[in-house]
């Protein structure tokens, strides 16, 4: 597999996937509708509980079960970060990304997820 990516780490194509640049989407009620297969993901204010999770729905058409979602971790104004991961799943449409909760204390605040879906 052969990647490129620009100075600042945004991936460009991936083999034959070539990325139509990276957008912004604030999700409202844990959901939002992205333009782009590379996507900023802002969640609300998170309180997810120690041992909790929280799902984000995000509507991209034209996905399917063959594609393949990494999520990684961009910031937020949450300060309990130790022990918090996420895993994005694709279906018809959509990708749903799973932030769990590994940390003693809840969630504190908003979650930034950058997102590409290949």
């Amino acid at each position: 597999m052969s990647v490129i990516a620009d100075l600042t780490g945004n991936i460009l194509k991936i083999d034959g996937f070539q990325s139509s640049g990276t957008t912004s989407l604030t999700a409202t009620g844990n959901a939002g509708t992205a333009t782009s297969r590379n996507v900023q993901v802002t969640t609300p204010s998170l309180a997810t509980a120690a041992a909790g999770s929280q799902a984000e729905t995000i509507t991209l058409s034209g996905v399917t079960t063959a594609n393949m979602a990494f999520v990684t971790f961009g910031g937020g104004t949450n300060t309990t970060w130790g022990g918090v991961t996420a895993v994005a799943v694709c279906t018809a449409n959509t990708v749903t990304i799973t932030i769990y909760n590994g940390n003693a204390a809840a969630l504190n605040g908003t979650v930034i997820l950058n997102l590409m879906v290949i």
